[in-house]
């Protein structure tokens, strides 16, 4: 399963981040190596925002706008047991 596509409903709103977003995933299974980061568009980490294990079911986190280093364009990735799935960001 490893690089493989996450069903997850994952979603980012706003994905326009002036102060904050929330990031939103529901696990139809327990997950348990999980890793949400945010990636400049170089690819580096600038942001580890959870790592741990999760129990099944819907999750909520925020990302702060502070947590990101300038203005411009993200990825942040949902990584559950080796599967994943990145979204957008665009900090104003």
């Amino acid at each position: 399963k490893e690089n493989q596509a996450l069903k997850a409903d994952y979603s980012i709103s706003p994905n326009i981040v002036q102060e904050k977003t929330n990031l939103e995933f529901n696990l139809p299974k327990a997950g348990k190596n999980v890793l949400v980061q945010a990636f400049d568009i170089k690819g580096q980490v600038v942001a580890t925002i959870f790592s741990g294990s999760l129990p099944a079911g819907k999750h909520q986190f925020q990302l702060n706008r502070q947590q990101l280093s300038s203005k411009g364009l993200y990825f942040v990735r949902l990584q559950v047991d080796g599967q994943f799935a990145t979204r957008q960001a665009v900090v104003q």
